[in-house]
């Protein structure tokens, strides 16, 4: 379940994992703390929950500099949406209620009667 987590974009997930994201973010904060000079030179994540052998992993990232321009431009997208205040794009089809319910705030159907698609 985690490792998934920490590969970085690829053609299925463009925005890479959660926890390598996560590893990239901490990168770019602590690199440009001012008060301090430190440099992240790796991550490593230390996982609580044994894997299938029973045995507790820890996996190490190290960050390349295409990983922390991949993650600012993240950022920077995120914050260009948050000022056009493009919250919530839906899942593209034109007949999905909740997606309906989002964009007009009324519904045309109560949610709980439809059938469950198959």
């Amino acid at each position: 379940k985690a490792l998934p987590k920490l590969k970085g974009p690829s053609e299925k997930d463009p925005n890479g994992g959660d926890y390598w994201r996560q590893a990239v973010f901490y990168k770019i904060l602590v690199d440009n703390y001012e008060q301090k000079d430190w440099k992240v030179t790796s991550t490593e994540f230390d996982f609580i929950e044994p894997d299938r052998k029973k045995n507790y992993r820890r996996e190490k990232l190290v960050i390349t500099p295409a990983d922390i321009t991949a993650v600012m431009q993240q950022i920077e997208d995120t914050w260009r949406k948050i000022q056009a205040r493009d919250f919530y794009t839906g899942c593209g089809k034109e007949d999905c209620h909740w997606c309906n319910f989002v964009k007009t705030n009324n519904l045309a159907v109560a949610l709980h009667e439809l059938e469950e698609e198959e």
